[in-house]
């Protein structure tokens, strides 16, 4: 039953994150992504279809995006937040928040994108 589970939640994370990818990359805004809702969540499925996850995509916004959907169909309301680090060089990151950023990764929020 969980191999099951884990199977569909992997199946989602790859159909969710080439959704969002196309959507970003067609040009659309970052607050009008649609994520396609996520199975049954469940913690333990959940942590191998983060592997997937990272597998799919180095994006961290397409990553974000479908974390968030996956979080919030499990009952745990998490924003985005968007943000950049000016030095000592320019860099941009996408992460949920009360995931935990490295402090020399310290990054400016610029945009903060509620749980829908």
């Amino acid at each position: 039953m969980q191999a099951k589970a884990t199977l569909a939640t992997s199946r989602w994370v790859l159909r969710a994150t080439a959704q969002v990818r196309r959507q970003l990359e067609g040009g659309g805004r970052v607050d009008e992504v649609t994520v396609p809702a996520p199975p049954a969540p469940s913690l333990r499925s959940w942590r191998s279809a983060r592997v997937a996850a990272r597998l799919t995509t180095r994006n961290c916004l397409v990553r974000s995006l479908v974390r968030q959907a996956w979080l919030a169909a499990a009952g745990e309301q998490r924003d985005i937040v968007i943000g950049v680090r000016r030095s000592p060089e320019f860099g941009a990151h996408a992460w949920l928040d009360g995931d935990e950023i490295p402090l020399e990764d310290a990054f400016e929020e610029l945009l903060r994108l509620p749980s829908r």
